[in-house]
């Protein structure tokens, strides 16, 4: 398979969920509570994911792939062609971006499209990285910037078909009341489960996992829109975070 010499990677996550929030329950008389560790799933070595450019104006074109080798997910941009004579990124995003869409602040990390990676690949840093819905080119017109004009904006977007397996098919959240470490406020879906939580001031990530029956790392997992830059074991005040599996690729960028 050709590799390639130039590639970016970006995220772009966006408040989709709608909850109705509840009252914290009572304080948990028994603070401790089990979380096995089931066996983990395994996740075949090859192409997991696939999308082909679209550029209605034919700008540009070529495939955009992600592999796992065992150990972990990497982006490989093929057969890749463009006119703009610009900067140009390629970003990873929850979203569809047609062409002209304003990408301005939508992404957490950025690599510009003509710096030198090694292999042509790029390591995309997330332990499931299916949730990105879209993969899209994103250029940055010449000149000073104007005001109230975008900056950023999409050139070609590919959807990406994803062929994963669900790596996490035990993950059951359930609400065990109040810890000292985790008494934020809880939003529940119209049936009454879990979907998120906005932690309070002195909350512990690993008490807040405590609390809804599971690991730290399934919390990480379930918020992979959380900034790269952020300690992922660490709880921040005032922050959102997502306790549902469907809800994953709507995570807010935090």
């Amino acid at each position: 398979m050709a590799r390639s010499t130039t590639l970016t990677a970006a995220l772009v996550a966006l408040l989709a969920l709608t909850a109705c929030t509840s009252p914290p329950p009572a304080p948990a008389e028994t603070p401790e509570r089990a979380v096995s560790a089931p066996e983990p799933v395994v996740v075949p070595v090859g192409e997991v994911a696939r999308g082909e450019l679209v550029s209605p104006d034919g700008s540009t074109s070529g495939s955009i792939t992600v592999n796992f080798d065992g150990d972990g997910y990497f982006a490989r941009l093929e057969d890749y062609e463009t006119t703009y004579t610009g900067a140009l990124s390629l970003g990873f995003t929850d979203e569809l971006l047609a062409p002209g869409d304003c990408a301005y602040e939508k992404y957490q990390t950025a690599f510009a499209l003509g710096s030198p990676w090694p292999d042509g690949e790029m390591r995309l840093e997330y332990a499931d990285p299916s949730f990105f819905d879209t993969a899209v080119v994103i250029y940055y017109p010449t000149g000073s910037p104007i005001a109230g004009e975008c900056w950023e904006k999409g050139a070609a977007w590919a959807e990406l078909e994803w062929d994963l397996p669900d790596e996490r098919p035990w993950l059951t959240v359930t609400d065990g009341g109040v810890l000292e470490g985790a008494q934020g406020e809880v939003a529940l879906t119209g049936s009454g489960e879990p979907l998120s939580y906005w932690t309070a001031t002195g909350d512990q990530l690993s008490q807040i996992a405590q609390r809804f029956g599971i690991t730290v790392a399934d919390l990480v997992y379930l918020n992979p829109g959380r900034r790269l830059s952020l300690d992922p074991t660490m709880a921040y005040a005032e922050e959102t975070l997502n306790l549902s599996k469907d809800a994953r690729r709507d995570i807010p960028q935090q």
